[in-house]
């Protein structure tokens, strides 16, 4: 395909330029305001692999003092590096410095001195983190480390069963509800106990017709 000569992409410029205008008519109307925008509506996000630099800690004054004057935010770390970045609890590599800063594609190992120090800078910050993990290496150990007290499924396990504290409380049960009267012996009894002598009242004969019988 041929090159177009300088000049001729520098007249076709100048004649979208010099095209007519079409008037536009903006109207604010200041009594009906939209949707108010959050304080922490700012965002910044950047890649997880950065996280293998000395860049995020406490100790950055000058990043801490960034991200404050643009105010209260969410910082998003993971992007794409997040399925090339691993974590190990042990043996991970030194902290990469941010002199040597740019772009690898190559698998990064993170460890928990820098989760920590994420996240201590965030605090300083006053930032809030979305943290993203990468759920592609299928790895348990990558996962957090599971609280070592006893719970309560723990305490469940290590306490006795009913059966076998007392096992003969089922049956004590059923002995106790075969010792109940039954409804129909208790109204025998009720009936077979002697009622208190009443006057009787003298009644009113009562007559009835001769067509009925």
């Amino acid at each position: 395909m041929p090159r177009l000569p300088l000049l001729t992409l520098l007249l076709g410029v100048s004649t979208l330029a010099a095209a007519d205008t079409v008037p536009a008519t903006i109207i604010v109307h200041a009594d009906k305001p939209g949707f108010a925008i959050p304080s922490d509506f700012t965002g910044l996000s950047t890649e997880k692999k950065l996280m293998a630099r000395d860049c995020f800690s406490a100790d950055n004054k000058d990043l801490i003092a960034l991200c404050r004057t643009l105010g209260p935010g969410v910082f998003r770390i993971g992007a794409n590096n997040v399925d090339s970045t691993f974590f190990k609890r042990e043996g991970v590599p030194p902290l990469e410095s941010m002199q040597d800063n740019k772009y690898v594609t190559d698998p990064r190992t993170i460890g928990p001195k820098s989760v920590d120090a994420f996240f201590d800078f965030a605090r300083a910050a006053g930032w809030k983190i979305i943290y993203g993990v990468n759920l592609g290496a299928n790895d348990p150990a990558m996962g957090p480390t599971k609280p070592t007290t006893p719970g309560r499924s723990a305490r469940r396990k290590s306490s006795p069963s009913r059966s076998a504290t007392n096992p003969t409380s089922i049956p004590r049960a059923r002995s106790a509800k075969a010792s109940v009267p039954a409804a129909g012996a208790t109204r025998s009894t009720r009936r077979s106990s002697p009622r208190p002598t009443t006057p009787s009242r003298p009644r009113t004969p009562r007559f009835r017709s001769p067509d009925r019988r």
